[in-house]
């Protein structure tokens, strides 16, 4: 299932090396951390009892456990009405403000045709943030309604759970798990613009790593736009971890190394 927010685009591009390494195996638990909005954990090739997608941020756990438990169905003539409500009132600077705000989203979830109007204005908001304008054309709001009953399908084809969980309190419920697979693709630590992903957080993912006895795969650059990262490159080598460099094409203005590091 392709992504249909283009800023997701590199994830779904390493869906490949993913599934070359994981196809055929069976795990308790597949989490795919820093989920986004699951273009790696909604096209995993091997099997398992449950596919959680772990996120720091609420919004999409929440809009996605919806669409698991109630299977709403999407239509033109209502994502037209949303479109139209988006750019004649103040409604999109509701939508916006309310998507912080997790119990209001909560509230928001509790009725069903609330919770479909609702859905609709986040994906036309997050389209219109990334296409720097709220109008939408025909064939557009068609693809935003297909994209979202396919969404819907595909939580129906499989156990699927979605966690709302910041990085510590994740690396503290695996600790003593087993046969589970671990997918972490954090933002670029090198970057130092995600305040979500720090060096600390870093630190903690790497003693989670190296404790955990699951299977996992991480994504990191080994140097962006000319800046090494040495604590990445001293992980792969002191625990003789696989490295296989991920040619996914990037924002970078420089030089751009990143590799999918594995224990598989």
């Amino acid at each position: 299932m392709k992504p249909l927010f283009d800023i997701d685009g590199r994830k779904y591009r390493k869906v490949g090396f993913v599934n070359r390494l994981i196809r055929g195996q069976r795990y308790s638990t597949v989490y795919d951390l820093f989920m986004g909005s699951g273009s790696i954990l909604l096209n995993m090739a091997c099997k398992a009892g449950v596919y959680a997608g772990v996120d720091s941020d609420h919004l999409l756990a929440e809009l996605y456990r919806y669409m698991l438990v109630c299977s709403p169905f999407f239509t033109t003539e209502l994502a037209h009405e949303r479109a139209v409500e988006m750019r004649t009132s103040h409604y999109a600077e509701y939508i916006a403000s309310s998507l912080k705000d997790r119990r209001l989203v909560k509230i928001c979830m509790r009725d069903q045709s609330v919770a479909e109007k609702f859905i609709l204005s986040v994906v036309l908001l997050l389209q219109g943030r990334q296409k720097k304008r709220l109008i939408f054309m025909e064939e557009e709001l068609l693809r935003i309604v297909q994209w979202l009953n396919e969404l819907v399908r595909k939580l129906q084809s499989r156990k699927y759970a979605f966690l709302v969980s910041d990085l510590e309190d994740f690396a503290g419920c695996v600790a003593e798990t087993e046969n589970d697979l671990l997918i972490l693709d954090p933002p670029c630590i090198l970057t130092g613009d995600s305040e979500s992903y720090t060096s600390t957080h870093e630190f903690i993912l790497y003693d989670m790593l190296a404790a955990t006895k699951n299977d996992f795969i991480l994504f990191g650059h080994l140097e962006r736009d000319g800046v090494a990262n040495d604590k990445l490159r001293y992980f792969v080598r002191y625990f003789g971890l696989k490295s296989i460099h991920v040619p996914v094409e990037g924002p970078s203005d420089g030089r751009s190394v990143e590799v999918m590091v594995t224990n598989i």
